[in-house]
């Protein structure tokens, strides 16, 4: 079981809801040992294209101090080791589009896209995606109409990398 962006008590937060501590998280579960991790660092190992280090303990510092945590949960040990990450999906499960953070900035070609975040709470909250969500792009035009295909044009591969280009349930916008 995994859960995360689990909000930390002990940090502040523009939507905290009623979050708990690290220690909090962990009473929850009564028939697992649930291990901890600060989200900073495993954003971090994804940023850097992996390993997702699983087999690493956080501290109760490292926990105590970080705004969100991810709650990995399981009988099995294997779970708990550095796991590659697996490329972009070259076929859609659903529909490749630009990520919706994204709006048009200049409609000329390539066209260039803003990152644009819905409100100031939401940008304070997801601001560690501008480790990898540049400010500004430029995407090919006949690139963009090849996703309608469903697959993804090897000249986009490091934008879907990035989450520039991401796979949608299809009517998603």
């Amino acid at each position: 079981m995994v859960i995360n962006h689990t909000h930390n008590q002990r940090t502040w937060s523009p939507s905290h809801g009623q979050p708990l501590p690290p220690e909090g998280y962990r009473d929850l579960f009564e028939t697992l040992e649930p291990r901890l991790f600060g989200e900073t660092r495993l954003l971090a190992d994804v940023v850097k294209g992996g390993p997702l280090d699983l087999a690493r303990q956080d501290s109760a510092e490292t926990l105590d101090a970080d705004p969100a945590l991810t709650i990995v949960a399981s009988r099995r040990p294997d779970v708990f080791a550095a796991h590659r990450l697996a490329p972009p999906p070259s076929d859609a499960r659903g529909e490749f589009r630009v990520n919706p953070l994204y709006v048009i900035e200049t409609n000329a070609d390539p066209v260039g896209f803003r990152l644009r975040f819905p409100s100031e709470d939401y940008e304070q909250e997801y601001a560690a995606c501008r480790q990898y969500l540049p400010d500004h792009v430029a995407i090919d035009r006949a690139a963009l109409a090849a996703l309608t295909t469903g697959r993804l044009p090897s000249g986009l591969l490091d934008f879907a990398r990035r989450h520039v280009i991401v796979d949608l349930p299809k009517n998603y916008y």
